[in-house]
């Protein structure tokens, strides 16, 4: 059996992923900001680097997994409204239960409205 690659399809996928890729690296990157400028102090326990990555990769894992659940990441056959939508919900979402975790790692319940 001969596999018959289709160079457009390919020419095509090859982009969009690495746009999904940066998208989830971006945001993990930016939460990794305010889990560093602030959270992460004020931790309970300080869990140096290895926790403070699992952490961020918990983060990161939700994120993920909500933008597949609402499709946010179909970016070549949505509307441009549709993946904001769906990646603000996915992000909202993520960001809560990450203040839960978070809540629940520290000693007391974290300011929501951080300054740095």
């Amino acid at each position: 059996m001969e596999v018959v690659v289709d160079n457009e399809k390919m020419k095509h996928d090859v982009p969009t992923r690495l746009v999904k890729v940066l998208n989830l690296i971006l945001m993990m990157v930016a939460f990794g900001f305010v889990w560093y400028g602030y959270y992460a102090a004020r931790a309970q326990a300080h869990y140096y680097r290895r926790g403070d990555w699992v952490v961020i990769l918990l983060f990161g894992i939700l994120y993920y997994g909500f933008c597949r659940s609402y499709d946010a990441f179909h970016i070549s056959i949505s509307p441009i409204s549709e993946i904001i939508y769906s990646q603000t919900l996915a992000l909202i979402i993520s960001d809560f239960i990450m203040y839960v975790v978070i809540w629940l790692l520290s000693l007391y319940m974290p300011n929501a409205r951080a300054r740095f």
